[in-house]
């Protein structure tokens, strides 16, 4: 018996014998679960970071703008207070973006994927696992497209991970799709 697919740092596989939030078809306990993961977007500063480098920048925007006002050049510091604020806005953009999850799970319920938007809503495909294959384009450049496809239905996942991160998650859906097919007992949660 091998041992279960290895999953990327950004898949969080569920705990064991919970379903994971916003999944299509939560699964009752003691059903079979093959693969189970929710991504997540990367993010490279955590809430704290993001409060420090803002409140960083609008202090030095603050200070700039204040020399600027005292010279008399007074729309130049209009221009410092500005950057602040759209740095402000940007970082609020990205927090949204950062609440995207998509939810994978292949039981013998099928083949499930959830998208979940900033805003809440959720929208599901189902496909048929036993015809379901995982299709990678563009393998070796960095635009590497992760596709689920099974009789007409598709669904792209992962497309917010990075290209080695997408190439790790097809290979381990590949794998559960045959430990599926092959009728091998699914991965024991944890191990």
């Amino acid at each position: 018996m091998s041992s279960p697919p290895p999953y990327p740092p950004s898949l969080a596989p569920a705990a064991a014998g919970a379903s994971p939030p916003d999944a299509p078809g939560d699964a009752p306990a003691g059903v079979a679960v093959w693969f189970d993961a929710v991504l997540r977007p990367n993010r490279s500063l955590g809430p704290a970071g993001r409060a420090r480098l803002f409140w960083a920048v609008a202090a030095l925007s603050a200070v700039s703008a204040l020399r600027f006002w005292a010279v008399g050049a007074w729309p130049v510091a209009l221009f410092f207070i500005l950057d602040a604020g759209l740095l402000w806005g940007a970082f609020k953009l990205n927090d949204r973006a950062g609440r995207r999850t998509e939810t994978i799970r292949l039981s013998r319920a099928g083949l499930d994927v959830a998208y979940t938007a900033p805003d809440g809503r959720t929208r599901t495909a189902r496909l048929e696992p036993v015809f379901a294959r995982v299709d990678v384009r563009h393998a070796g450049s960095h635009r590497a497209q992760v596709r689920l496809v099974s009789r007409g239905v598709e669904a792209v996942v992962g497309s917010f991970l990075s290209r080695d991160e997408r190439l790790e998650m097809a290979a381990a859906l590949d794998e559960a799709l045959y430990r599926f097919r092959t009728n091998q007992a699914p991965p024991t949660p944890g191990g």
